[in-house]
């Protein structure tokens, strides 16, 4: 690790390349070594992982850099200079996971992007050099087998030890030779290592030795070359091919059929999965549930599956190598296909439901759960696609993603808009309900987002194909998009104050089980009322979608309607009162949001805190949270300015900065804002609040979008301990922690580890550096 971080180090060196074969811990020395660097660039240190890359082009890798940095953009319209410019400015490193899926892509990607971005690194992990010019390739050894002290002398050693304790096994000084020989006939592979702990649960150490020293002997069933291509790496390593390959035909000959099938089926997961999942997925494989989590303890127990212990429940998880093994070894094309039908079954349920239950008490945790799946939820829709037989499945499903407003996540909406685009452009001619929502969701989304032409296109086309269908519950969801263009689009203002009786009309008729529609007619009726009517009206409208929210418990949405009255007092109440009214309204907003994870629907508070600021004299105050506003209104897509009710509240925050600060001192303070973490800009806004805002304490409940581990962890990190130390007070594995510190850091936008200690000093009163209960 010291190697890597000292060359990264060199400012001559911007791209550093981790090679070796599948399983020997490439990913692993990565994240420590990013972590361990991670200070040093300003914007932080961004994992991408291309494991489940499926596309070898520059726009499909691009796509995926943009997801992880939270960049929302049209999948299919990628470019090496859009995302150049997306990054130009930025501090930043790279970790491209897994790049040998889509090589020449990332090749191509890699050189564009260190030539466009000087603020940009890179470091790779891959079973080949990528072979760009200026690369500094370092070969990853196994793990040392030799040492001096005992059961914790070397790397290898350390590793069976810990994998056996996680498996109940202990073991003692005198089982050091033993130890030693297993390491030595596992190459020191941390995968083979892994595997073969898992079975100290039913052999002895001697026994294990013993059977894999039978075994190794080249086998000749076939699989050899199949697995040798799949685990791949520099010339050189084929005795670790042939590791890899016996282990894991050691691992799968003491498998029943039965489990062996459910390894499959498990395979067809990405990005982890629960025990709900996978009783599902492999329903038609165990006799009970009973027997399934039987089953998937004993794959559990020979390290096939690794189990991540959360708060609320545990999350199973299958490393890159072993899933593809059960894919391109193991399966069947016809199991392959089965796996891959019932993982899509759960994932187009689980997302019904969640249309159906969004505007609930549930709705965070639907949120959270979606976010959390969307990996899973990504390759459901994606298989659907790309079967003909299923385009209507998904396309399906992409409506009632579109329905959870769930897309207004920042790099998810890209993602729903494509779907949309790929439902409406699979349907039959013969116009349906179906595509009558296909259609109103995108045009709708297409408004939200500034694009007005667009969308008159796609209402033309909904409305046209509601009067071929002639069902008369479609109307209010046109009434919903008519009514949201005419406030959001309409130049003509005699006009548009139509859009508030539309819009009403819609609420009304939207059927009381489609509420997820209902309350979004309702929480635009609002913010239309706020910008078209008079005080009266826009403060009737958004106590109505207040207390629609409050009596659904739904929080997300209530975080919403105090940004709509925010922007009824701003724009209708008496100032300067109603400035200070607004911020308190929108700062309670954003607070929510910020707590709830959420770094898209901040841009909105943000920009409208800068506005009441303006009104109040606060000119700096305002050009910087103007700037941050610009800059997320960038990652996300957003276009205020086309917006055209926002048009004359920008401009008269502007003028009012800038007549107070001067032309430089404003684009001084605007660029400042720009620059700022997201951290720090929610900071900002919130300041002159922070007196009357309370989080939990240590001792209680983690905040909302953190699990407790992950509390705890960001706590100790606060205190300065390393991974192995947190490692050791916690029980887990220093891998783990970085995993972990990875997440906790995208979850809260923050770019490195002394981020996570100002955020946690910050946003958490009184916090303590011990950890809470995991």
């Amino acid at each position: 690790m010291a190697d890597v971080a000292a060359r990264l180090a060199r400012p001559s060196i911007r791209l550093v390349t981790l090679a070796g074969v599948g399983g020997i811990g490439k990913t692993r020395l990565a994240l420590r070594a990013a972590d361990a660097v991670a200070d040093r660039y300003d914007d932080g240190a961004w994992l991408v992982d291309l494991a489940e890359a499926d596309t070898d082009t520059a726009s499909h890798v691009c796509g995926a850099i943009a997801a992880a940095l939270k960049i929302v953009g049209e999948p299919d319209r990628w470019s090496v200079d859009l995302l150049a410019g997306r990054l130009a400015g930025r501090k930043l490193l790279l970790l491209l996971d897994n790049c040998e899926h889509v090589l020449a892509a990332v090749r191509q990607v890699a050189y564009g992007l260190l030539v466009a971005a000087a603020g940009l690194d890179i470091l790779a992990t891959s079973r080949e050099k990528l072979g760009i010019y200026g690369e500094r390739v370092i070969d990853v050894p196994p793990l040392s087998v030799r040492g001096t002290r005992g059961l914790s002398e070397s790397e290898a050693v350390r590793l069976l030890v810990e994998r056996a304790e996680s498996a109940g096994v202990v073991l003692l000084e005198e089982d050091l030779d033993d130890a030693r020989r297993l390491c030595t006939l596992l190459d020191g592979l941390p995968l083979a290592i892994e595997l073969a702990a898992g079975r100290l649960m039913d052999l002895s150490l001697v026994g294990l030795v013993d059977q894999l020293g039978e075994e190794r002997e080249d086998h000749t069933d076939g699989t050899g070359a199949r697995f040798d291509l799949l685990v791949g790496g520099p010339r050189g390593s084929r005795s670790h091919h042939q590791t890899l390959r016996r282990t894991f035909e050691w691992s799968r000959a003491r498998l029943t059929v039965a489990q062996q099938r459910m390894w499959v089926r498990l395979a067809a997961f990405r990005g982890g999965f629960t025990l709900d999942a996978a009783q599902s997925v492999c329903s038609d494989v165990v006799g009970s549930r009973a027997e399934g989590l039987e089953m998937l303890t004993t794959l559990i127990r020979q390290s096939i599956v690794g189990v991540e212990r959360l708060s609320d429940e545990n999350r199973y998880r299958m490393l890159e190598t072993v899933r593809q093994y059960a894919m391109h070894v193991i399966g069947s094309d016809a199991e392959i296909r089965a796996a891959r039908d019932a993982h899509a079954d759960y994932y187009r349920t689980l997302v019904r439901r969640a249309a159906l239950q969004w505007i609930s008490p549930d709705e965070v945790s639907w949120m959270l759960l979606v976010r959390q799946e969307w990996s899973n939820i990504r390759a459901a829709i994606t298989y659907l696609f790309g079967r003909r037989d299923q385009e209507l499945a998904g396309a399906e499903m992409a409506v009632n993603l579109s329905r959870l407003r769930h897309w207004a996540w920042t790099s998810i909406m890209a993602d729903v808009r494509q779907w949309l685009q790929w439902g409406i452009a699979a349907h039959p001619p013969t116009p349906t309900r179906l595509l009558v929502r296909l259609l109103a969701n995108q045009a709708w989304i297409a408004l939200t987002l500034g694009r007005s032409d667009e969308a008159d296109v796609l209402i033309q086309w909904a409305r046209s194909a509601a009067e071929v269908v002639d069902e008369p519950d479609l109307e209010p969801l046109l009434l919903y998009v008519e009514g949201t263009r005419m406030w959001l689009a309409e130049p003509d203002e005699q006009r548009a104050v139509q859009a508030v009786d539309l819009l009403a009309e819609a609420s009304a008729r939207i059927p009381a089980e489609e509420q997820s529609d209902r309350y979004a007619a309702l929480y635009f009726e609002a913010l239309a009322a706020a910008f078209l009517g008079d005080t009266e009206t826009a403060r009737a409208a958004g106590e109505r979608a207040q207390l629609a929210a409050e009596s659904h418990g739904a929080q997300w949405s209530l975080s919403w309607t105090w940004w709509a009255r925010g922007m009824g007092e701003l724009l209708h109440g008496e100032m300067p009162r109603a400035a200070v009214d607004a911020i308190a309204l929108f700062q309670r907003g954003l607070r929510m949001q910020r707590d709830l994870g959420d770094m898209g629907e901040p841009t909105w508070c943000l920009w409208g805190i800068a506005c009441a600021a303006a009104h109040l004299g606060d000119a700096a105050r305002a050009a910087r949270l103007l700037g941050a506003s610009r800059r997320l209104q960038q990652v996300n897509e957003i276009t205020l300015p086309g917006l055209r009710p926002w048009q004359r509240l920008q401009q008269r925050a502007h003028t009012v900065a800038v007549e107070r600060l001067g032309e430089t001192a404003y684009a001084e303070q605007v660029a400042s804002g720009a620059a700022m973490p997201f951290a720090d800009a929610v900071d900002l806004a919130l300041t002159d609040a922070r007196s009357q805002h309370h989080v939990t304490s240590s001792a209680q409940a983690p905040p909302d979008g953190l699990t407790r581990r992950e509390f705890a962890i960001a706590q100790l990190v606060a205190a300065g301990k390393t991974s192995e130390q947190i490692g050791a007070d916690l029980a887990i594995a220093a891998s783990t922690v970085d995993r972990h510190v990875f997440n906790l850091r995208t979850k809260l936008g923050l770019p490195n580890r002394t981020a996570i200690a100002s955020w946690l000093h910050t946003h958490v009163d009184g916090s303590s550096t011990r950890p809470a209960n995991p």
